[in-house]
């Protein structure tokens, strides 16, 4: 055979190996994994269940955050963390960590799902919660309307008389 046949099947085989390998790399990475010997993880604790811990004299955290206050989201921009404070009046507002919330504190950090904020009585942590949902206003059930049969007509009122 040419020299030429032989570059282009190695070429072709070359280029199917590669494209299988990339096929396979999908297709596993694609599939869920399960894996039978890991232990499954601890129910996850209750307040009523954790102990309390002594506030150090440096950091105290705040038991409830002030009411109105909730965290929307977290945005990211160019690596900088954002969080998405709603406020009382029902505006949001976008903070960085170093930036004073009306009313609330300054944003200590902001990451994953959560925001930290050092207010007047310690350090307070918001997790993103969803909003509220407005609540039904009762109507009252309108009342359907009857239809109305047209009045019999009689031949001679049609223009017409029987013969």
């Amino acid at each position: 055979m040419d020299q030429r046949v032989w570059a282009f099947l190695a070429g072709m085989m070359t280029t199917l190996v590669v494209a299988a390998l990339l096929w396979l790399f999908g297709w596993f990475r694609a599939s869920p994994v399960e894996v039978a010997g890991l232990p499954t993880p601890p129910a996850q604790a209750t307040a009523a269940s954790l102990p309390t811990p002594s506030p150090s004299p440096t950091t105290r955290e705040v038991a409830e955050p002030p009411s109105g206050y909730r965290l929307a989201g977290v945005a990211e921009n160019a690596g900088q963390l954002y969080a998405v404070v709603e406020q009382p009046n029902g505006q949001h507002g976008i903070f960085r960590q170093g930036e004073e919330v009306p009313g609330l504190g300054t944003v200590v950090s902001v990451g994953g799902e959560k925001a930290v904020f050092q207010t007047s009585s310690g350090k307070l942590t918001l997790w993103v919660a969803p909003a509220p949902t407005p609540t039904r206003t009762p109507t009252t059930p309108r009342p359907t309307p009857t239809r109305r049969e047209p009045p019999a007509r009689s031949p001679a009122a049609a223009g017409s008389t029987p013969r």
